[in-house]
């Protein structure tokens, strides 16, 4: 677990920086335990063909959202559009989806983070 302060550290204001590995539960248990946030955001995402994007984009996911459920933690999992194929129920391809739409993914970078989706929804309903 490395901690440090970024770059744009005066932009974003004094935040504190953690590196971590997603895979390795512990550690983000740790982390997270060591950290006591009040909310954690994850935007973490490997794009497709990327090592291990599909373990981060789902066993990652999980992970956190495991580690925050065991302090009470709110989180709030960022996942991606392309978890739908690009058109609704009713052929329009320009229609929004609505919130209910049930995941339609055509590529393996979707299939992850539609699985990441239903990972952590599990781990932290």
């Amino acid at each position: 677990m490395v901690s440090r302060t970024r770059p744009d550290a005066e932009i974003l204001g004094a935040a504190e920086w953690h590196e971590l590995d997603l895979l390795d539960r512990e550690a983000v248990g740790a982390l997270v335990h060591e950290v006591g946030p009040s909310a954690v955001i994850s935007t973490a995402a490997v794009n497709p063909g990327g090592s291990g994007s599909f373990d981060v984009n789902t066993i990652g996911a999980q992970n956190l959202a495991a580690a925050c459920r065991s302090r009470s933690t709110r989180f709030v999992h960022v996942s991606s559009d392309v978890v739908h194929d690009g058109g609704d129920r009713s052929g329009n391809p320009d229609a929004p989806y609505h919130d209910a739409a049930r995941p339609s993914p055509i590529n393996d970078y979707a299939r992850s983070k539609a699985a990441g989706e239903r990972l952590v929804l599990a781990a932290h309903p």
